[in-house]
């Protein structure tokens, strides 16, 4: 007689800051972000409620890691259109605002995030500090 296979449930697979990053977006769009807790979110995935420590020691760390992401996106929707600002400057501008139009649609509450105070000092997240540096650039060139 074969047994049956148990049904898995949380967390089972090997990376754990993925993880936690994409159960933290659901758990922004369902309840805000005042409510994320870094313990809430290891119960979710069925993990210790230290283990999220290990890749982020306090809840800023985790949100300034989804800033970071949202502002690589961002970038990547102002690029979107392909046209050169040099030769179509007219085009370009407007296709980059339809790109910043069409970022905030699609992911509001990561788009509230990054344009919020929730992150006090920028200076202490190099990685997010660059890559809303980087889709600034984008904007301004």
């Amino acid at each position: 007689m074969l047994k049956k296979k148990k049904e898995k449930t949380g967390y089972h697979h090997g990376n754990l800051r993925e993880a936690i990053l994409e159960a933290s977006l659901d758990w922004i769009k369902k309840n805000g972000v005042d409510s994320l807790s870094l313990r809430e979110i290891a119960k979710k995935l069925g993990v210790t409620h230290s283990a999220p420590n290990k890749h982020f020691p306090k809840k800023e760390v985790l949100l300034a890691t989804l800033i970071e992401q949202g502002f690589i996106e961002f970038k990547s929707y102002l690029e979107s259109s392909g046209v050169e600002m040099e030769t179509k400057p007219k085009e370009a501008f407007i296709q980059m605002g339809l790109g910043y139009i069409r970022f905030a649609n699609k992911n509001p509450e990561i788009y509230r995030l990054m344009f919020s105070h929730t992150i006090v000092n920028f200076m202490e997240y190099p990685g997010m500090l660059k890559a809303g540096q980087e889709a600034f650039i984008k904007l301004w060139n």
